[in-house]
Parts: structure tokens; C-alpha cells; sequence
């Protein structure tokens, strides 16, 4: 992937409050965000590109386990997916 544009550039603030006070500047790439290890054996995460969605490019797909790494399922006993975007 290829940046077309810059944004603008960014200077450091006069006073650098760690941003409590004011947010820290962050220059986005644009690339696909990095997935978290599973720690769940058998977990998958799944990266979904969005182009055309400017609010939310990118997305995560995901199955929801409880704290003992069984899926959690619905009523009909298939298992939760979630999309985080």
C-alpha cells in the first residue's frame, strides 16, 4: 500500500503534557493494524479491508471465548463472532 497523501505535518507541542491536557500527535500510515496473539488454542483473527468505508477501513473479525477458552455460543449453539472495526 502506498500513502497518496500527507495530512499536514506535525509539530511538537509547546508544551508537552503527555496528552492529559491534549492529545498526542499520531501520523496514521494507513496499514492494516497489527493483530493481538491468540491466547486461546484454536482462535483465529481476521483482518477485513474496508476502502471504501473512510470512517472504519479496517476491521477485526473474531469468536468470543469465555476465561476457561470454550466458545461462547447463541441459543441455536453457534458460536459469537465479532466484528471490531
Amino acid at each position: 500500500m502506498t500513502v497518496c497523501c500527507v495530512c499536514g505535518t506535525f509539530a511538537d507541542p509547546t508544551t508537552p503534557d503527555e496528552g492529559t491536557c491534549h492529545p498526542l500527535k499520531v501520523l496514521i500510515d494507513g496499514s492494516a493494524p497489527t493483530l493481538p496473539t491468540t491466547p486461546c488454542p484454536g482462535e483465529v483473527y481476521t483482518t477485513i479491508s474496508q476502502p471504501g468505508d473512510a470512517d472504519g477501513p479496517f476491521a477485526v473479525s473474531a469468536g468470543l471465548f469465555d476465561e476457561s477458552c470454550l466458545p461462547i455460543t447463541d441459543e441455536s449453539g453457534q458460536q459469537i463472532t465479532l466484528i471490531l472495526v
